[in-house]
């Protein structure tokens, strides 16, 4: 939703890191965010990086305020300063969902309908592995992913592609044989480059190193807040996992064995959440 439609008109409720000021949270913790897409606030948010604590222009209830001129006495003789940017154009409220609750729940349905956030709320969660060439790590990870999460009742779609994919091929012969070992059938498999395509249709992209990072938020820049090292994402350590690409088996099986490692903590992680 985040990606979809801020700026713009829709406030999302989240659970609150604060309590205090009151009149920012609501009864059960909530607090209400939003990134207007209005030119002039987006200046002053901009030039000088605030965040800011307001209400609607409106008393609690009654119609909303489109002129500085159907601005009501009671709220005009408590306020320092008003800045008219011009009449607000024609539309309706923002759209107020709450998604300390799942599903989310629609709290007051405006300028973005009920049956858009529909079909973004009940599309499945996406998530993307990233490697080099999409011929071992991403799909080890993928592979993995899929095994362990299979008795999970959420539905979750796993891909995994490579930032430099020139064409498709199968996984390596050894990627191949340790995930055979381990009961995992990656045989048909195709790599794929990762494309615009993947990386809108995934809620959480996690690479195996630095330099994908890096490669991914350069060429994607709008999926910056989802991208992110696998284990940066599971431990909070900011370590990449090593390419087996033209090593032994053994070290084949050692590189798998550590995203083992990482998916269970990954799916564990999902799981609380």
């Amino acid at each position: 939703m985040i990606n979809k439609w801020w700026p713009g008109p829709l406030t999302l409720i989240f659970k609150s890191a604060i309590s205090d000021p009151w009149y920012l949270v609501n009864q059960k913790g909530g607090i209400g965010i939003r990134i207007p897409s209005h030119p002039v606030v987006n200046k002053i948010l901009q030039e000088n990086g605030l965040s800011l604590a307001t209400t609607s222009a409106n008393l609690s209830g009654e119609q909303s305020i489109k002129d500085i001129e159907e601005l009501p006495f009671i709220i005009k003789e408590k306020i320092d300063l008003i800045v008219d940017s011009g009449k607000i154009p024609p539309g309706k409220e923002s759209t107020v969902i709450d998604v300390t609750i799942s599903p989310p729940r629609i709290l007051r349905e405006g300028e973005i309908k009920r049956e858009e956030i529909t079909k973004i709320t009940q599309k499945p969660a996406g998530i993307l592995f990233v490697c080099t060439g999409n011929s071992c790590r991403s799909v080890m990870a993928e592979g993995f992913f899929k095994k362990y999460w299979s008795k999970k009742q959420n539905k979750v779609e796993i891909k995994s592609a490579g930032t430099s994919v020139r064409f498709p091929s199968s996984p390596s012969s050894y990627t191949v044989q340790v995930m055979k070992e381990r009961r995992i059938d990656v045989s048909s498999y195709q790599s794929k480059r990762v494309n615009q395509n993947l990386i809108d249709d995934s809620d959480i992209i996690l690479v195996m190193e630095e330099v994908h990072l890096y490669y991914l938020k350069r060429t994607f820049p709008e999926a910056e807040n989802k991208i992110w090292m696998l284990k940066e994402f599971t431990s909070n350590r900011k370590e990449g996992i090593p390419d087996p690409i033209g090593t032994s088996k053994a070290y084949y099986e050692k590189v798998a064995d550590e995203i083992e490692g990482e998916i269970k903590k990954l799916i564990g992680k999902l799981s609380d959440n």
